[in-house]
């Protein structure tokens, strides 16, 4: 890592339920990591549930830091240690037991962004679809690039035209909008939502529909390890939109001034 490096982050949100917010941050994170194999991303579910649908293998959780969190006490070892990696990237899951969502309060994002602050080239947040959650306002609250997920369905559509007021009561902007499960046919496009939620139509990508949801969630697997051409170019596309704001020039990459760490 360079002296002073530019913190990067990258916060998902979803619209509401069922959007696909998991997969979308998880299939951009492997996206950029494939891209830049010298990088370190470091990928947090920091909402209610567990962010493991596609991920293999054990991966530790906020439930195991609480006690650090409330005390203070959160360093980087602390964090690693509860990390799963899958080569460059390294996944720390959400909250794993039932109903101590509350027990979380907004600043337990800023310690444990304090405690990795200068170590990955890039982190991912998956912050997930409930605004009534500590660890997801604290991470809409962060310094960061902020992407809001959405589908073409009119319920999900009109529930953030309902709760874009507390987005906008908190301080809390997007950067872009990802239109998920995209289907071209649908007459909900990439026009009417520009201009039904007045939003610049150059804020806006669609990731297309793919097969293999099911088995993805079945195999604990992201969409980008099956056969669908169309959703790897569309996950590409969007992450290379997504690193600009982000500070990640496409042609720099992050291996310009950088010092190696080995977490090993």
């Amino acid at each position: 890592m360079a002296d002073n490096p530019t913190d990067r982050i990258i916060v998902f949100h979803g619209a509401d339920h069922k959007v696909g917010t998991t997969m979308l941050a998880q299939s951009v994170a492997e996206s950029i990591a494939m891209g830049h194999k010298d990088s370190k991303i470091l990928v947090l579910f920091l909402h209610a549930g567990t962010g493991k649908d596609y991920v293999r293998g054990g991966m530790g959780s906020l439930d195991q830091i609480r006690m650090a969190i409330e005390s203070n006490a959160v360093t980087f070892d602390c964090i690693m240690s509860r990390c799963k990696r899958q080569d460059n990237i390294f996944l720390m899951g959400g909250i794993d037991s039932f109903g101590i969502e509350r027990l979380f309060f907004p600043t337990a994002v800023d310690h444990i962004i304090t405690a990795v602050k200068g170590k990955f080239d890039l982190i991912i947040i998956d912050s997930g679809n409930d605004i009534d959650c500590g660890p997801a306002i604290g991470s809409l609250r962060q310094d960061a690039s902020k992407i809001l997920v959405m589908t073409q369905h009119e319920t999900v559509v009109s529930r953030f035209e309902k709760t874009d007021e507390i987005f906008k009561k908190l301080k809390i902007e997007f950067s872009g909008v990802i239109i998920n499960k995209f289907r071209r046919e649908d007459p909900y496009d990439a026009g009417y939502l520009s201009k039904r939620l007045g939003i610049e139509r150059q804020r806006l990508r669609s990731i297309s529909r793919a097969e293999h949801g099911r088995k993805a969630e079945a195999d604990h697997m992201t969409l980008l390890r099956y056969k669908n051409d169309k959703y790897r170019a569309d996950i590409a596309d969007a992450s290379k939109w997504m690193l600009k704001p982000a500070g990640i020039a496409e042609t720099e990459g992050f291996k310009k001034g950088r010092k190696w760490i080995d977490f090993n």
